[in-house]
C-alpha cells in the first residue's frame, strides 16, 4: 500500500485558473501531497492553486508539458517520499477531480 503523505502528486497546469483549486483541494484531502507547476500560465492559475500545505511552482514562460511534469525542487526529492503521482492534462479546462491519470 503507498503512503499517501510521502507521495507527491505533482499536477502539471497551464491556464486552468477555472478548476485548478477544486482539483487541488480534493487531491490534499485525500492525503496526498501536492506539488502545482503551473507552466507559465497567463491566467490566475498559480493563484488559484494556493491551497493550505500545496506547493507552488510557476515558470516564468510556458516550456511546455514535459519539463512542467518534470519540475520538483530538489528539497521535497529528498523528504523521503516512496514514490511520485503524476496528475496531468494536455487540454486548457481538462482537469478535472478524480478524472485524470494518476500513475503511482
Amino acid at each position: 500500500m503507498v503512503d499517501r503523505a510521502s507521495t507527491w502528486v505533482v499536477i502539471a497546469a497551464y491556464n486552468e485558473g477555472k478548476v485548478i483549486r477544486e482539483v487541488v483541494s480534493e487531491v490534499a484531502a485525500d492525503g496526498w501531497s501536492v506539488a502545482v507547476v503551473d507552466d507559465g500560465s497567463r491566467d490566475d492559475t498559480a493563484d488559484a492553486a494556493r491551497v493550505p500545505g500545496v506547493v507552488v511552482l510557476k515558470h516564468g514562460v510556458n516550456l511546455g508539458q514535459g519539463a512542467a511534469r518534470s519540475t520538483m525542487p530538489f528539497p521535497y526529492r529528498q523528504r523521503g517520499s516512496v514514490g511520485q503521482a503524476r496528475l496531468t492534462s494536455d487540454q486548457l479546462g481538462e482537469l478535472e477531480p478524480r478524472s485524470g491519470d494518476v500513475d503511482v
